[in-house]
């Protein structure tokens, strides 16, 4: 499973701040797989993980291949970002529900092979997690009554500019996973 966290920075209060969150929202890990960024191995880090049972497994330095899928899932979910926002200007809460909505789909894609005769919902990562797959995230904004008629044609443009952003994003995201799987997979 994947989990995408936005912080101010890649200071190690930001850090911990999204650690605290990440453990509020999924509970306390056993065991954390990272890369060896200096913050991860900050005096600050490293006390708030001491006080959890969490065992935090490094990969070796420079070796992004011991990573193996997660890092190339990683590393293709950055690419298809940094090309779906290009110059798009977010605030805070757009990126943040951008990722949201990124992270539901990509925690939705099957682990396994899909044949057409197949069981109806193939497993995915938020199975092993929820026990369910994520909702589908579908923007209805039939119901939405603002004060005004300026504040609704603001709120309408900021989700389709998300929507456009989400969309754009899946696309790129998709045509390099399946790429990626087919370079796992050659024989």
């Amino acid at each position: 499973m994947l989990h995408l966290e936005l912080t101010h920075d890649l200071g190690s209060e930001s850090c911990v701040a999204g650690l605290k969150r990440f453990m509020a929202r999924r509970g306390v890990p056993q065991r954390l797989i990272s890369d060896n960024t200096s913050t991860f191995h900050s005096t600050l880090v490293k006390r708030f993980t001491s006080k959890q049972p969490i065992r935090w497994q490094y990969n070796l330095p420079r070796a992004a291949w011991w990573g193996g899928l997660f890092e190339r899932l990683i590393r293709s979910t950055k690419r298809c970002l940094r090309k779906s926002l290009r110059l798009a200007r977010l605030t805070y809460e757009e990126l943040l529900m951008v990722l949201c909505e990124i992270h539901a789909v990509l925690n939705s894609r099957p682990l396994t092979y899909m044949y057409e005769a197949n069981i109806e919902q193939p497993l995915t990562p938020s199975h092993l997690c929820l026990g369910r797959r994520y909702c589908s995230l579908q923007s209805d904004t039939a119901n939405d009554d603002p004060t005004n008629d300026n504040e609704r044609a603001q709120i309408l443009e900021a989700l389709q500019k998300n929507e456009l952003l989400l969309q754009d994003f899946l696309k790129r995201w998709e045509k390099e996973y399946l790429i990626n799987l087919r370079e796992a997979h050659s024989p």
